[in-house]
């Protein structure tokens, strides 16, 4: 019988846990498993203590009494079966076995019970079951309905006269005044409730669900109790996933002030709190400091932990995005090699890890310029990902977008559409309306439609996760400079230089308060101004910000590449050549405007250089390059290349063919080939009729070219018409 795609993980589980409570238990089994616990927790005094009374006085009637109550094996269990750690449920077998045996039964008697009267007590325990098998299982809604009714069970167990039930009219909601007995069940419902909260992206009500525990903890347990250093560390994630990375530090370092004092300096924990600190730093930009924390992470794993550990091929993952966006491409590509080694050891063949890092190969090989590479890396991702998860996940979706930015790089605009209409379907079926992944999906088909000219669609696709971003992201989020600055790009095409303008300078904004001030981001920016700058006739301003990019250019990339003159095709040097390019070609084109063509002529050929080192020979940057350049030199050969260039690059009716058309059609004017000139506006013509409004000033102007022809053939009623 098929297994439907979306229970496959799920039943897969099932079939190992099954295995694992099948098997015949030694009599050193709950031995050994006390040893383990042991190690985790050396040097914590409470849990140690727990762990002693747990050996002299458990017994299996009492395995779901242990599970319930918020202690070592709750925090080691959960965790195991959320990830799946195959290598710890192996060990707690014995302990496992148990719990199965008592639920079944629990639901004999529970059943018997249902028909004679309401035990709270068994139904308390029947839901805390149910709600993590379906928080396993991924379904969310179905999880939170069993929390919340746990949480009902535990405030109803509350006497009639306890403080807060005198002065509040939702229990639920309340926040209590005075400690009740039951604190420790209390405060893993809430803290249940928060974790669904935030696996559903629902960030403000997690936090919600996630203080009120907090407000218990800070009341009834020491100031460095671990426990207090998990709550913190959950509120701290979820400020993290809502890119509120000084919050989330904040609360990262309150959780790393208590393991510091309550744990081991190689206790695994205090690995995972570094590890969480260098991402929010990573987000930041701040990648030194992020991989200062990263690496704090992996020497506390060598010496913790074998050498094929999941856990280490995890922080691998997370050093290699860090030299990613450090321009160093190879280095990153290191790591997650070395994070594929030892998932591809300890790991099963379809296991989402893998699917992860195989996206993250993936990115490098992208940003590299190795598309094909790169699309074999997201084809093994989207094969492990199509077995492993249900079919509307939204891992799912990232993959699909990631692969059209990769058909979008190679021209493949319809197969890019494809990709990002596939990650569209699934996000809006498994997101929230708000939520900032639906916003990249949609920057990501607005860039498409940008790239074929357009441009009414694209700017229709860049306000939809403007208004997204505007929701759900923080003033001064990166993602937001991003919109602004593509909405910018739009309004720039469609000659509305005012607008553009606009734009872009919320961009600088954004990125001068969030990136260091030499990125290249605000290259990029800076360059965009001065283009706007430039059509507007205002050169000085464009030289301006036009030298601030090539400034930051110039510096920035020591830093990031060994050399100049040898890294065209190692680290990130590719991009950073483009980029470079398109300076020193902006720059040209101001001198140009301001009739100092030598110097013109100069820096356009400074962008030839790079380019043809750099580029496909049918680029469309090339063919803008030959543009300019024959522009300065007025010579025909040099526009006929941009021509063949964009012929083979661009659609047929985009509007860069038709300024080209339009060039062609000057040059063989000024040369007195009229007829050849008349041919080439009219091809002009064509072009703009389906692509612009028919006020545009540029239809006008070719136009005028047509009559100017047509007065110099003799043809003056033409002319006049």
């Amino acid at each position: 019988k098929e297994i439907n795609k979306q229970e496959a993980s799920f039943m897969y589980f099932q079939l190992l846990t099954e295995i694992l409570i099948g098997m015949e238990l030694k009599d050193d089994e709950k031995t050994n498993m006390i040893n383990h616990c042991r190690l985790q927790y050396i040097g914590n005094d409470i849990d140690l203590k727990q762990i002693d009374e747990f050996e002299k006085t458990y017994s299996p009637t009492k395995a779901v009494w242990w599970y319930t109550r918020h202690c070592f094996l709750y925090e080691i269990l959960n965790k195991a079966l959320r990830i799946q750690d195959i290598d710890i449920l192996f060990r707690y077998r014995f302990f496992l076995t148990d719990i199965h045996n008592q639920i079944k039964q629990l639901h004999s008697e529970f059943n018997q019970s249902l028909s004679t009267q309401n035990n709270d007590n068994t139904e308390r325990k029947l839901t805390v079951y149910r709600g993590q098998v379906y928080h396993h299982k991924g379904e969310y809604d179905k999880a939170l309905e069993y929390y919340e009714r746990t949480l009902e069970i535990e405030l109803n167990s509350l006497p009639s006269n306890h403080p807060p039930l005198a002065t509040t009219y939702s229990r639920r909601h309340m926040k209590l005044t005075a400690v009740p007995s039951n604190h420790s069940r209390l405060t893993t419902a809430y803290c249940n409730i928060g974790a669904v909260c935030y696996e559903k992206y629902e960030y403000h009500k997690a936090i919600e669900y996630y203080e009120k525990p907090l407000d218990l903890q800070l009341k009834s347990l020491p100031s460095n109790h671990p426990r207090l250093a998990t709550t913190y560390c959950s509120i701290g994630l979820v400020y993290h996933e809502n890119g509120e990375y000084d919050k989330a530090l904040e609360y990262y370092a309150k959780t790393l002030n208590i393991q510091l004092k309550s744990l081991p300096l190689n206790h695994p924990r205090l690995a995972t709190t570094y590890c969480s600190i260098g991402l929010a730093y990573h987000k930041k930009g701040e990648h030194d400091k992020a991989l200062e924390y990263y690496e704090q992470t992996s020497d506390i794993q060598l010496k913790s932990l074998p050498s094929n550990h999941p856990r280490l091929a995890t922080t691998y993952c997370s050093i290699g995005p860090v030299y990613h966006e450090k321009g160093q491409y190879d280095k990153a590509s290191e790591y997650y090699e070395k994070a594929l080694d030892i998932q591809l050891k300890s790991l099963p063949s379809n296991h989402p890890r893998l699917a992860t890092t195989h996206c993250n190969i993936a990115a490098a090989s992208y940003a590299k310029g190795e598309y094909e590479n790169a699309l074999q890396y997201y084809e093994k991702a989207l094969d492990i990902q199509l077995k492993s998860l249900p079919p509307n996940h939204p891992r799912l979706a990232t993959t699909y977008c990631n692969s059209g930015a990769v058909y979008s790089k190679e021209t493949e605009r319809h197969k890019a559409l494809e990709y990002y209409e596939k990650a569209l379907d699934i996000q809006l079926k498994s997101l929230p309306a708000t939520h900032p992944s639906l916003a990249n999906t949609y920057c990501s088909t607005g860039a498409v439609s940008y790239e074929k000219g357009e441009y009414d669609k694209a700017l229709e696709y860049y306000e939809k996760a403007l208004n997204i971003q505007l929701k759900s992201l923080p003033s001064n989020h990166p993602a937001l400079a991003t919109t602004y600055c593509s909405i910018g790009a739009v309004s720039y095409e469609k000659g509305e230089y005012d607008k553009a303008l606009e734009y872009y300078e919320k961009t600088l904004n954004i990125r001068l308060k969030s990136l260091p001030l030499n990125h290249p981001s605000l290259a990029t920016t800076y360059c965009s101004i001065g283009a706007v700058s430039y059509r507007k006739g205002e050169y000085d301003r464009a030289l301006e910000y036009y030298e601030k990019a090539l400034n930051i250019r110039l510096k920035s990339l020591p830093s990031n590449h060994p050399s100049l003159a040898t890294t065209y095709c190692s680290i990130g040097a590719v991009s950073y050549e483009k980029a470079l390019a398109v300076t020193h070609c902006n720059t040209g084109a101001v001198f140009y405007e301001k009739a100092e063509f030598d110097e013109a002529l100069e820096y356009y050929e400074k962008t030839l250089n790079i380019q043809l080192k750099s580029l496909p020979s049918n680029h469309p940057s090339l063919a803008t390059t030959c543009c300019s350049t024959g522009a300065v030199s007025s010579k025909e050969e040099q526009y006929e290349k941009t021509l063949d260039i964009q012929l083979k690059s661009l659609p047929s009716n985009h509007p860069s063919l038709a300024t080209t058309y339009c060039k062609i059609g000057e040059v063989c004017y000024e040369k007195g080939k009229y007829n050849k000139a008349s041919e080439y506006y009219e091809k002009t013509r064509e072009i703009q009729l389906k692509s612009v409004p028919l006020n545009r000033p540029r239809l006008a102007t070719t136009y005028c070219n047509m009559g100017a022809v047509s007065y110099e053939k003799g043809e003056y009623d033409k002319a006049l018409e």
